[in-house]
C-alpha cells in the first residue's frame, strides 16, 4: 500500500526539489564563473610578466649597444681600428662579464672575417647571425636554449670609411631571469622548444 500524500505535501516537495535544482544550477554557474575569473587574472599575470620580461631585455638590449656604439667610437681615430679594438676587448673582457653578464665575445671586421673571439671554436650560429647583421645593417637579438638560456645580441659599428663590422655577444640571462622572479614572483619553465614565463 502505498501512502498517501496530501496535495500541500506533493506541492512542498515539488517546490523543494526547484529549489534544490536552483541551487545546483547558481552554485554551478557561480562555480564556472570563478574558475573563469581565475584563468583570466592567470593570463593577465602572465601578460605582464612577459611584458616586464620585454622590457627587462629591452633595457639590457639598449645598454649594450650604447657601450658598443661608443666603443667604437673611442677607437675611431685609431689607424687600425679592428686591432685596437681587439686588443681592448681582450683587456675589458673581465669586466664585460662581470658588469654586463656576456658570456662570450666575437668581433668581426669589415669583410666578415673573425678578429676576435672569446671561445676557441665558432659555431655556425653566430656565423650565420653576423651574416644576417651584414645584410640588414640593424642589430638582432636571438634567444637560445642549451643546457642554460642566453641571448645573442649582434651588432653593427662603424669602422673605416662606411664599412661595417660586427660584435656579437651572448648575454647570460641568470641575472635577468632572477630579477624577474624577484619582482614579480613569475616562474620559467623550459620545454624542449621554448621558454615560457608565467
Amino acid at each position: 500500500m502505498r501512502p498517501y500524500l496530501s496535495l500541500p505535501k506533493k506541492i512542498l516537495i515539488l517546490l523543494l526539489a526547484l529549489l534544490l535544482v536552483l541551487v545546483l544550477s547558481l552554485y554551478w554557474i557561480w562555480l564556472s564563473k570563478t574558475n573563469q575569473d581565475f584563468l583570466l587574472k592567470q593570463q593577465e599575470i602572465r601578460q605582464q610578466n612577459q611584458s616586464q620580461y620585454i622590457l627587462l631585455n629591452a633595457m639590457i638590449r639598449n645598454r649594450i649597444e650604447s657601450w658598443m656604439e661608443l666603443f667604437a667610437q673611442l677607437h675611431m681615430d685609431e689607424p687600425d681600428q679592428i686591432s685596437a679594438m681587439t686588443e681592448t676587448l681582450y683587456d675589458e673582457f673581465e669586466f664585460l662579464q662581470l658588469n654586463w653578464q656576456v658570456e662570450n665575445l666575437w668581433l668581426f671586421d669589415s669583410f666578415g672575417n673573425l678578429a676576435y673571439s672569446t671561445q676557441s671554436n665558432l659555431s655556425d650560429d653566430i656565423k650565420s647571425l653576423a651574416q644576417d647583421v651584414y645584410k640588414e645593417q640593424r642589430s638582432i637579438i636571438k634567444m637560445r636554449c642549451d643546457t642554460q638560456c642566453y641571448q645573442l645580441l649582434s651588432i653593427p659599428i662603424l669602422v673605416g670609411q662606411d664599412s661595417p663590422a660586427v660584435i656579437t655577444v651572448s648575454l647570460s640571462l641568470l641575472e635577468t631571469l632572477a630579477f624577474l622572479n624577484q619582482s614579480t614572483e613569475a616562474e620559467v619553465r623550459r620545454n624542449n622548444t621554448t621558454t615560457e614565463i608565467t
